[in-house]
């Protein structure tokens, strides 16, 4: 089997620049790569991870924000690694 990548070489993609973000401890750009592609879960995960518990809060209220739903179960979710 071979996978053929189209496009170049995959530094492009946004997983790839993300984490290249993260690991330059650019924690902000790597945000912004992660919700450009309205990926706000992998967002709060990568604060989750690092254990940035004030900016997967922000994360999660700008998400609960646009989506009009309910902060606190967004909320919850954050605060069970707190425990």
């Amino acid at each position: 089997m071979t996978i053929c990548l189209q496009g170049g070489n995959g530094f492009d993609y946004y997983k790839v620049r993300a984490r290249n973000a993260i690991m330059n401890r650019n924690f902000k750009l790597a945000e912004s790569i992660y919700l450009e592609q309205n990926n706000v879960e992998e967002a709060m995960d990568m604060y989750q991870e690092l254990h940035k518990w004030d900016e997967a809060i922000e994360v999660a209220e700008a998400k609960v924000s646009q989506e009009s739903g309910d902060f606190f179960s967004a909320y919850r979710r954050i605060s069970a690694h707190l425990s």
